[in-house]
Order: structure tokens, then sequence, then C-alpha cells
């Protein structure tokens, strides 16, 4: 933002919201995809509290140290994959969504910018 005109500050910033709103909402793919991986059904076969399901559920960091207090080795590793699986998704997501973003401006903006007419060397030398 600082390092845009002050002329440009309006678009700078709506780009930057843009941005925000784009990784709130990849953000919460993966956090859906993780859980989904290790779902109620996964984790019945670990042997676990409530407490522990929930926290290993929660996060990698919460199934790496469940798996830690527990002992269990397989649960950490059935947490860490979960974890790639749902970031490889949601790169997938981001890169569908650029790509069709990538078509939408390519249609929809002009191939040659527009001059203003008081920057237009041919007019202003008359």
């Amino acid at each position: 933002m600082s390092g845009s005109p002050q002329e440009k500050a309006g678009n700078a910033a709506a780009l930057e919201e843009t941005a925000y709103e784009l990784g709130s909402v990849l953000g919460s793919i993966a956090a859906a995809a993780y859980s989904a991986r290790l779902s109620d059904s996964v984790l019945a076969g670990y042997d676990l509290n409530d407490q522990q399901a929930e926290a290993a559920r929660e996060s990698v960091g919460g199934g790496i140290e469940v798996a830690a207090q527990t002992g269990n080795g397989e649960l950490a590793s059935r947490a860490a994959e979960a974890f790639v699986d749902s970031l490889t998704q949601t790169g997938l997501v981001g890169f569908f969504t650029m790509l069709v973003a990538a078509g939408i401006v390519t249609v929809l903006v002009p191939p040659h910018p527009r001059h203003h007419q008081a920057n237009n060397p041919l007019t202003t030398a008359r």
C-alpha cells in the first residue's frame, strides 16, 4: 500500500482487501479439508477421549501433540498426512481460482491501455 501512488491508493486498497478475503477463504478450505481427513471414524481407531480427538482434529499441531501424549506415532503420521493433503487441495483451489481470474481479465481488459488526452503527446504538442 505505501508503495502505490496517491492517485492509485483506492485501487491498491481494494486489491489488498481482495487478497485478504481470498486468503481467508483458502484458509477455511484448508481447515475443513484437514478436519475431514481426521473424521470421527478415523480417530475412533486410536482410542482417544473426546478432548484428545477434538485437539487432533483442530490442527496438525494438536494432532502431533495428542500423538506424543498417547505414544501413537501412527496418529502423528496420519495428522501430518492430513495436513499435507489439505494444503494440496487448497493449492489446487487457489490455482484454479487464479486461472479463472486470469481468463476473466484477459477477456474483459482491453489489450492496449487507454491514454488520457492530457498525457497524449500528439494532442499536447499542437
